[in-house]
């Protein structure tokens, strides 16, 4: 399934997520990505802009890298109770989130503004349904990393 996520500061990212079910319980991998990579720094900025108490020259040049892992349980109420209507579930899961800004400097330093950068544990909880002549999975939910940070997601699939 090709994964298109959302968030309101505003970013996107891309993605896709494979998974398998047998008599409406089973499993999934996923994984998204806006493709941008930053570059390592040891320089942390605050929420004022501040690195270690001082203001730098900043350029207005950002860098802003998003990654999301997750694996999970898929469940297809639908088919595990064999209703008509063929897909109808979710999917719940967990792994890896990274999101990170960074913004440049007029000596060409790479400065991490930490209060949007976020790392660790990420969740995602999503809907799906069949569409199209139950060829085609459609899929919406969120995925959080750290409980501090928010994307929404939309995805559109094909039934193997």
């Amino acid at each position: 399934m090709f994964q298109y996520g959302y968030s309101l500061t505003p970013q996107s990212s891309y993605g896709g997520l494979f998974g398998q079910v047998y008599d409406g319980l089973g499993w999934y991998v996923n994984a998204r990505s806006n493709f941008k990579f930053n570059t390592p720094t040891e320089l942390i900025c605050d929420k004022d802009g501040m690195v270690d108490g001082v203001i730098p020259s900043y350029s207005g040049n950002k860098l802003m890298s998003h990654l999301t892992a997750t694996a999970g349980f898929m469940w297809d109420i639908a088919e595990y109770y064999g209703w008509d209507y063929s897909t109808l579930g979710f999917y719940v899961g967990a792994g890896y989130g990274m999101r990170e800004l960074q913004i440049e400097t007029q000596d060409n330093q790479w400065v991490k503004y930490q209060p949007t950068s976020h790392m660790g544990f990420c969740g995602n909880l999503n809907f799906f349904f069949a569409a199209i002549n139950d060829l085609m999975v459609v899929s919406v939910g969120v995925t959080t990393i750290n409980f501090q940070y928010l994307d929404f997601e939309i995805g559109l699939g094909f039934k193997l």
